[in-house]
């Protein structure tokens, strides 16, 4: 039996020049009889595998090569050149300093549908109230309802259509049969192409329809399984996705775990529990993890309601072996904030298993 709290869980398509130039020098001897023709070639020193590794390591390819003791350094662009001209640019790094480079060759901005992704790490530490719902409700956090269907009853046909005919064999067909509904155009009769392209379409259709009602009905499965959660002094059954950032959550051996947790203590001596994460990398051997020292102790359900706290961690991510943050208790002799690991770490869906 264990205890946990809720938590976290281009390059530019520029050419790349060979860099060799060829000087070819023709002497005619102006004899009719024996014309001669030599050829020199030469290659600039400097221009093979060693420059074209030189501009990679120098953060840019196509760009001026820089200093070795500067690459490393996070740059900040404050001009731009005009277009289809060549301009140096200041950059500032770290220490102050300016450094001029010449941007050479073509650029190419990145572009994309929708909201551009955010690094979690530029979005500071996640804060979450042990014990304390208000306070969590106002950080307005997702819940624990998870859904891995493809579509809904408002999105299929537009995402359906849209997925099938990015697949250029639809299109071509489709263009044929838009041509073959004009009059005195096409010598084919007018459903020769456009049956056949319903056909297929139509049994795609329920093809991708029969896998997501699937897909719907697994996710309502999971997220209505049951799980244990501390409300007031005693823990009540709740269904997974009535789970909410900031709740104690008690795990019998044999159950999988209905969200991210952090280990906070354990029935098994010292704290220890066993995972295996299978359901998450395929791995079947058990995975020990172990519950801070300042926390192994607390097994009581009325002292666990009275336990209040800050917990620190990264944003949510796809890190399985990783992780960082900070749980500060009050331990008895004052609050102390104590540093968490991957040891404390429980992710959703691995399974809790008893050590024979």
């Amino acid at each position: 039996m264990s205890f946990g709290t809720t938590g976290t869980t281009g390059t530019t398509p520029s050419a790349y020049p060979q860099q060799s130039y060829f000087d070819d020098a023709y002497t005619d001897d102006h004899d009719l009889m024996g014309t001669q023709r030599s050829r020199r070639s030469k290659r600039e020193s400097g221009s093979g595998l060693g420059g074209f590794f030189g501009r990679v390591t120098g953060g840019r390819i196509g760009s001026k090569p820089a200093d070795t003791g500067d690459m490393d350094l996070p740059l900040t662009q404050t001009g731009v050149a005009p277009a289809g001209t060549q301009q140096p640019q200041q950059t500032m790094a770290d220490d102050g300093s300016t450094h001029s480079t010449q941007s050479s060759g073509w650029k190419f901005s990145n572009f994309s549908f929708g909201r551009a992704p955010v690094d979690p790490s530029t979005l500071g530490p996640r804060i979450i109230h042990l014990n304390d719902t208000p306070a969590n409700a106002a950080r307005k956090f997702m819940d624990n309802h998870v859904s891995t269907a493809k579509y809904n009853i408002a999105t299929f046909l537009p995402k359906f259509l849209f997925e099938q005919f990015s697949k250029y064999a639809n299109l071509f067909f489709l263009f044929t049969a838009i041509i073959q509904q004009v009059p005195n155009v096409s010598p084919t009769n007018k459903y020769t192409t456009i049956g056949p392209l319903a056909v297929v379409l139509l049994v795609s259709a329920i093809k991708e329809g029969v896998e997501d009602v699937k897909r719907h009905n697994s996710d309502k499965d999971l997220n209505r399984s049951k799980a244990e959660v501390l409300q007031g002094g005693d823990f009540v059954i709740k269904k997974w996705y009535q789970i909410k950032v900031g709740d104690i959550i008690r795990v019998t051996s044999g159950k999988p775990i209905p969200a991210d947790l952090i280990l906070l203590a354990s029935s098994e001596p010292e704290g220890l529990c066993y995972i295996e994460t299978a359901n998450l990398d395929g791995e079947t051997n058990l995975k020990i993890k172990q519950a801070l020292p300042e926390t192994a102790a607390i097994l009581s359900p009325g002292v666990l309601s009275r336990v209040q706290g800050v917990l620190k961690s990264e944003q949510p991510n796809n890190h399985l072996y990783t992780f960082e943050g900070t749980l500060s208790i009050d331990t008895g002799g004052g609050e102390k904030e104590l540093p968490l690991s991957p040891d404390q770490m429980l992710l959703r869906v691995s399974c809790l298993l008893w050590q024979s």
